[in-house]
């Protein structure tokens, strides 16, 4: 019924004008019931070859509902974002700095490996051996919880840390309360991003201007037989601080390649 759901929260300071976080209450109201599956009945047994997605981490889930999924693919079923633990976390991209990853995608050509160095940021799980390396360049390096948190604060920039945002004597604090985390923590190199003027449409149709917002792009892709299909994109900005990026100040727009 949204007790949880309380300003301040993440990205929100003060209630906006309508704030109604009843989910449950407005799917009933809207006549959905149908399509909401009651836990307490449990999940059915057999879904065929239906296409799935999961929303959440594997840890926002109970045993009985992991076996569950796992049945269900078993069974002909096709995620979309399967529920494996090690796709769920960041350390994943750590992977592409190890020897034996680095070959494999040599071997498969195409361009492959160089293609990922391009794309993909150099992530570094946080241990006592990588601390010494990442507290000498603060500058380039940011924290983020890999995942397994237990509280949805991996996703969202809601653990994002910035070296450059920081003290030297902050950063080696929160390399020393990052390492004492009972669940993996990740730095990765810190890609600038656009900050620009745009002009924008606020709730009440006026044209307004935003200053300095910091973008974020966001790729949605579906798994093909080969390669992905890029299902749409949308950027966001927001000059409500570097962690923040879908706060109630944020403008978000379609964003379309030509």
């Amino acid at each position: 019924a949204g007790s949880r759901w309380q300003p301040p929260i993440f990205g929100l300071e003060v209630k906006p004008a309508g704030w109604d976080p009843d989910l449950l209450g407005r799917i009933r109201r809207l006549g959905l019931d149908d399509y909401l599956l009651d836990d307490g009945v449990g999940w059915p047994d057999l879904v065929g070859n239906a296409v799935l997605f999961r929303f959440g981490y594997l840890d926002g889930f109970s045993d009985a509902h992991l076996e569950q999924m796992a049945s269900w693919r078993r069974q002909g079923a096709i995620w979309l974002n399967p529920p494996h633990f090690m796709l769920d976390s960041k350390a994943l991209m750590a992977a592409l700095s190890l020897p034996d990853v680095r070959r494999r995608l040599a071997e498969a050509g195409d361009g492959l490996l160089a293609q990922l160095d391009r794309c993909i940021p150099e992530t570094v799980l946080l241990t006592e051996e990588s601390a010494v390396r990442l507290s000498q360049d603060r500058q380039r390096w940011v924290l983020k919880y890999a995942g397994f948190d237990g509280g949805q604060l991996a996703w969202g920039g809601r653990s994002l840390r910035l070296g450059a945002e920081l003290s030297q004597e902050a950063w080696q604090d929160a390399l020393v309360d990052a390492l004492a985390l009972p669940w993996p923590v990740v730095a990765q190199e810190a890609v600038p991003t656009l900050a620009a003027d745009i002009d924008y449409w606020d709730a009440d149709n006026q044209r307004r201007r935003m200053s300095a917002g910091r973008s974020r792009l966001r790729a949605f892709y579906l798994r093909a037989s080969k390669g992905a299909v890029l299902c749409g994109a949308h950027v966001t900005f927001s000059n409500q601080g570097s962690a923040v990026s879908e706060g109630s100040g944020a403008v978000q727009a379609p964003a379309y390649f030509v």
